[in-house]
């Protein structure tokens, strides 16, 4: 459909991610496997976080046409991924009982629901953490049923209550860490800003009247945007939609036809089109008529795709000055109302996990100025200062 240059490596990385093989696709495996640097093809799954789906496609096809330390280290990371699953569905088990039986409405949104659905194994997607969503009115009583179960949240336990207000504004949620290392991050929204995305899904999650199949279209829109919103840095999240499109195309004519018309309810069209052009290009998914149509038409979904393609090809690319800049503005840009933009725009200017500490030292009346001096401390983190501090792990990278 579109003519982009993606690497061997890339083209390898998406093949291999497909829970299964059929008989010409593997036939393409055997043919890209020359053609690619080890290196850089091991370096790239590291990057998309595939080890499990590639692992088992290797082992079951192709084992002997790579290196044996490679299928060695996909062996390693695909037990590890077995492990911390299981220990994730026991985790989430116990918080939802403890929920259940305290009334807190609580969603499960990602991770293992969504590997079991997509893929029919839970070991067959990496999954880094526990995504849970609840209404914000129960976080306080939410915290202590965490902490009763051995979780804790770093943020609420060091920041002032006064901080820690102003750093939910910018966050959508607070990692809390358990005793056998699971990490949970308790979502109280489920984009960054509250736009019209998070506001309808979220009274719809919450809903006891929303039937199944709405549930679909609705996360199948929020996938597209939580892809977008970073440019598609990590290719399982562009696999989750590629199974997604193929089947909601197979069990429900009328699927894409919806989420075309939920997407422009929500002001995430541009998301949804770039995310499903995308998987065309790598997964070879069908592509609707009226996606197909608006695409062409938009020269703000081509710039994005091609950011995209770019982040997906060299990880590199994402931990570049350039990455940030295009990833802030394209946010900005991918809405199409005018109020949307706004709210996203001044979400950037809202202090972060990083500025928080700041923060709790300054006077209570004079925290407004964090929101002033963001800019010019993102331009010294990310451009004066970048080589002499480790990055830190945002809910971006899972």
């Amino acid at each position: 459909m579109i003519n982009h240059i993606i690497s061997n490596e890339l083209k390898l990385c998406a093949l291999l991610s497909q829970p299964q093989l059929q008989a010409s696709q593997i036939s393409e495996v055997a043919a890209l496997i020359p053609q690619i640097e080890t290196n850089k093809f091991q370096y790239q799954l590291d990057q998309h976080r595939i080890w499990p789906s590639v692992y088992c496609n290797i082992r079951d096809h192709c084992s002997e046409l790579f290196t044996p330390s490679l299928t060695d280290y996909l062996k390693q990371k695909y037990r590890q991924n077995i492990n911390s699953s299981q220990r994730q569905f026991l985790a989430t088990t116990s918080i939802l009982q403890s929920f259940k039986a305290a009334n807190i409405p609580v969603k499960v949104i990602k991770g293992l629901p969504l590997a079991q659905r997509l893929y029919g194994d839970i070991a067959k997607r990496h999954c880094n953490d526990i995504d849970m969503l609840i209404p914000k009115d129960y976080r306080h009583i939410a915290h202590q049923h965490l902490s009763q179960l051995g979780y804790q949240c770093d943020i609420l336990n060091t920041f002032s209550s006064t901080a820690i207000e102003t750093l939910l504004e910018c966050r959508k949620d607070l990692a809390y860490r358990g005793k056998r290392g699971i990490l949970l991050e308790l979502h109280l929204r489920l984009t960054g800003h509250s736009g019209l995305l998070t506001k309808d899904y979220t009274q719809q999650i919450f809903s006891d009247s929303s039937l199944e199949y709405e549930q679909k279209v609705r996360e199948f829109v929020y996938l597209c945007w939580h892809a977008t919103h970073t440019l598609h840095h990590r290719l399982k999240w562009l696999q989750d939609i590629a199974l997604y499109i193929k089947n909601g195309a197979a069990n429900t004519p009328r699927f894409f036809e919806d989420a075309v018309i939920y997407a422009q309810k929500t002001d995430t069209l541009r998301s949804l089109v770039i995310s499903m052009i995308l998987s065309n290009i790598l997964y070879k998914t069908d592509t609707p008529p009226a996606v197909s149509s608006f695409y062409k038409k938009d020269f703000i979904s081509k710039f994005v795709l091609k950011a995209s393609l770019n982040t997906l090809n060299q990880y590199s690319y994402k931990n570049s000055i350039r990455y940030e800049l295009e990833m802030h503005i394209y946010n900005i840009l991918l809405p199409q109302q005018w109020l949307e933009k706004m709210r996203i725009l001044w979400q950037a200017f809202k202090p972060n996990l990083d500025e928080i500490e700041l923060l709790s030292k300054m006077p209570v009346g004079r925290s407004f100025f964090c929101y002033l001096i963001r800019p010019f401390r993102l331009f010294y983190r990310k451009v004066l200062n970048r080589n002499s501090r480790p990055q830190t792990r945002g809910s971006s990278d899972k």
